[in-house]
């Protein structure tokens, strides 16, 4: 049997409202729908909320920390290079990421 050394488990959690003249983005796909979610970034609620559950779990901060809403880098679609900056920051202290599990909810008002 092998060993476990280190586990670490990481929670994301992301919320934005919708707003209109906005694009919808969920895990990096734009979605065609009337209304978008309001955020300084692209509002990508599934992405983000798994880039706080990796930054946790290397013990990295959020990712509001990292990218805060003072940025001028965020804006739509500025997710790949976010994923990237995560990624390395992972790689510098030497972990990896296992597996992931990520479900979303979208409450869409106008559409009840």
């Amino acid at each position: 049997m092998a060993e476990i050394t280190d586990i670490r488990t990481g929670l994301g959690m992301d919320v934005h409202a919708f707003a209109p003249d906005r694009k919808l983005w969920i895990c990096g796909v734009r979605i065609p729908h009337s209304m978008g979610l309001l955020g300084h970034s692209d509002a990508d609620v599934a992405l983000h909320a798994l880039s706080d559950a990796i930054l946790g779990a290397a013990a990295l901060r959020d990712i509001g920390y990292h990218f805060p809403d003072t940025d001028n880098r965020n804006n739509e679609g500025i997710m790949d290079e976010i994923g990237d900056d995560i990624r390395d920051g992972v790689d510098d202290v030497g972990d990896a990421l296992d597996g992931n599990d990520n479900g979303t909810r979208n409450d869409d008002v106008n559409n009840r």
